[in-house]
Parts: structure tokens; sequence; C-alpha cells
């Protein structure tokens, strides 16, 4: 209410109308923001906002709370994707010991053939095994 003095000296008082105090708070959220990026404009909601907001901070700012938040949410929204299966043919191989200094030539002397392939160190420590029991 506000009070206001009229030429005679009479207070009159008026009435504002009362506005809503109740916010729609569903709508609020929901409304989309514009935001101005590399001088454009632009309308985002405001998940895709608080979202940006946070990649920012993570790979400005490094901050490790929007880092958590961030892969959260890829994880929530399962977009990231799982590590592939391992290898079936993988693994580690372990060169035998006290062998002789021509068999270790032959296996780890650069080779155009195929010189990574497993089943070429493998014969040829057959052949050596193979020697040796004779």
């Amino acid at each position: 209410m506000s009070t206001i003095k009229s030429p005679s000296r009479k207070r009159t008082t008026i009435k504002k109308p009362e506005a809503s105090r109740q916010i729609d708070i569903t709508a609020a959220i929901e409304a989309p923001l514009k935001i101005r990026q590399d001088g454009k404009t632009q309308n985002v909601s405001s998940f895709e906002a608080i979202l940006r907001q946070h990649v920012r901070k993570a790979l400005v700012g490094r901050a490790i709370a929007s880092m958590k938040f961030v892969l959260g949410q890829a994880e929530k929204y399962k977009l990231i994707k799982p590590p592939p299966p391992p290898l079936v043919r993988g693994g580690v191989f372990i060169v035998p010991k006290n062998l002789p200094e021509e068999i270790e030539r032959q296996i780890f002397d650069y080779h155009e053939d195929d010189s990574n392939s497993m089943s070429r160190i493998a014969n040829i420590l057959l052949r050596f095994y193979h020697a040796q029991k004779r």
C-alpha cells in the first residue's frame, strides 16, 4: 500500500492489486534459456546450460566436482561405451631363458615376413627343443 497526499491534504490510500506470490517452479525449470556462444544467441534447456557450465569448469578449471557430475550424467544416460572384450588370442609370451644367442637372434631380429607372428617364434622354439631331444 502506498499513501498519496492530495492537494487538500487528505490522505488517500491506494491499494495495489496483489500479485500472485506463487511461482510455477516446473515452468521456471523447463523454460528455455538464451545463451550466447561465438556471438550467436540460441535457446537451450536449463539442463543443457548446467551441463555446459560443468563441462567448462571440468575442462578449463579442472574442477573435480564438475568432472564427477559430467561423468555421472554420461553414465546415467549411457553415453559411455563399455570397453571391448579382451582378445582371445592375446596374452604375454615369455621367451625362455638360457637360449643360445643364435636362437634369440632368430626370434628378435626383424623379418619382413610377419615378424610379429607368434607362429614363427613357436616354430623356432619347437625346432630348437626337438634338436635338443635328439
